[in-house]
């Protein structure tokens, strides 16, 4: 814009300062007589000031909603985080119960066939025949107990109590149930540790949305509602408003989209943090599992040989492959990474309407001197000298009240109403 024809703009604006409500472009006889007068620019201002209006209404619409959007996206990032965390937890303590009761079982297997054992020895029994009535357990194949023949029933008993065969197997179950119980406690650790990181991370963002979008949308309500009061910084504050928008949407695109991405996938890798611990005390649970297995098999036998092979057998197995469960994909961190790409578009369709007025000029305003002809030859057509000399003085002084800080326009309206008064 011109300089002359900023210096013109700013007297127009501010005799708008002394309008309420702010001069419309051509709505009544005066606002036309006005428009014609000020070459337009009073139809300029008035556009501003409903553009800085609209705006003013749809910033805090989009400060609102984006708030409401960001809140509810950051709370279900973080329950999903939690959620995360409790189901790891949950995996880890249920495979330490489950190798607890490997454990518990394997112990209480042991302590009977020793009680029996030691039932049988102290019995005294010379003979296989003198034994008391009792079912010969099967093992898992279906055969027989291989008994033998050469010793008596006390003898084998003392030396089955000799073997440490089922208190080896014994122990690899318990050493299984120690592991699966310390995976335990490392998975609570890291499922505290992640969720207070967690609670960190949504402060980093929150703070970021703060700092990058809540106080630059402050910022602009303040601007836009001083440009709506002080109509004299209306289309000045349209330009502000158009740099302000600018800036925020590289700002919401570049820092602020960031900022939320990275604390987003911070959380999404806290989420997973006790895997390794969950699945480590599911591989310790299966063990133990395992190793109980051939303990049940291992009571069924009842020759030392027979035992200490079995024994042997399941000390040099090969490991079961570990336990590696997918990790868990969180829908929320993409849900909030689309939120923050869509931010700066909103931010710049805030800007295209008050663009559309910054590039605007002044309208043509011959089709208004017609309107303001025809409109004031009918305030006072018909009327007598003294009624025409009345509406003429009420006429004055409504003009002389609108545009009472802009002498040059004024006198423009003043000399279209005294012409008026004339013809008639």
């Amino acid at each position: 814009m011109k300089p002359f024809v900023r210096t013109a703009l700013a007297g127009l604006l501010a005799f708008v300062l002394a309008s309420s409500p702010v001069l419309a472009c051509c709505d009544d006889v005066l606002s036309c007589a006005g428009a014609v007068a000020s070459g337009g620019f009073t139809c300029v201002v008035e556009a501003a000031v409903n553009a800085l209006r609209d705006a003013l209404a749809a910033t805090k619409k989009y400060r609102d909603d984006t708030t409401q959007e960001f809140d509810r996206a950051l709370q279900n990032s973080m329950d999903d985080t939690k959620s995360s965390l409790d189901s790891w937890k949950k995996h880890a303590d249920a495979a330490a119960d489950d190798a607890k009761r490997s454990a518990e079982e394997a112990a209480k297997l042991v302590g009977d066939e020793n009680t029996r054992l030691k039932s049988l020895k102290a019995s005294g029994l010379k003979t296989i025949g003198a034994a008391p009535a009792m079912p010969a357990p099967k093992p898992a194949g279906g055969s027989r107990l291989v008994q033998s023949a050469s010793l008596p029933l006390h003898a084998q008993a003392e030396a089955l109590l000799a073997d440490n065969s089922l208190e080896s197997m014994h122990h690899q179950v318990d050493v299984e149930q120690k592991a699966a119980e310390t995976a335990r406690k490392e998975a609570a650790l890291a499922a505290s540790q992640a969720a207070a990181e967690t609670a960190a991370s949504a402060k980093a963002s929150r703070d970021a949305f703060t700092a990058q979008f809540l106080t630059g949308i402050s910022q602009l309500v303040v601007l836009l509602g001083d440009g709506i009061s002080n109509p004299l910084k209306a289309t000045a504050t349209v330009g502000l408003a158009v740099q302000t928008l600018a800036d925020l949407g590289a700002l919401l695109a570049s820092g602020l989209g960031v900022a939320l991405q990275r604390e987003a996938d911070k959380r999404a890798s806290l989420a997973d943090a006790p895997h390794g611990a969950a699945d480590a005390a599911e591989s310790h649970a299966r063990r133990a599992r395992d190793f109980l297995q051939k303990l049940r098999r291992a009571v069924l036998l009842q020759t030392v040989v027979e035992r200490q092979a079995l024994a042997k057998e399941t000390l040099t197995s090969p490991t079961p492959a570990p336990v590696t469960r997918p990790r868990m994909a969180l829908a929320s961190s993409s849900a909030l990474s689309t939120f923050s790409r869509s931010m700066p578009a909103r931010a710049a369709a805030l800007r295209t309407p008050l663009s559309r007025v910054q590039s605007a000029g002044p309208p043509n305003v011959t089709p208004f001197r017609a309107k303001v002809s025809a409109d004031l030859a009918a305030q006072f057509k018909g009327k007598s000298a003294p009624a025409a000399a009345a509406t003429r003085d009420a006429l004055l002084a409504e003009a002389r009240r609108r545009f009472a800080l802009d002498p040059k326009t004024l006198a423009g309206v003043e000399k279209l109403i005294t012409d008026a008064s004339k013809v008639r």
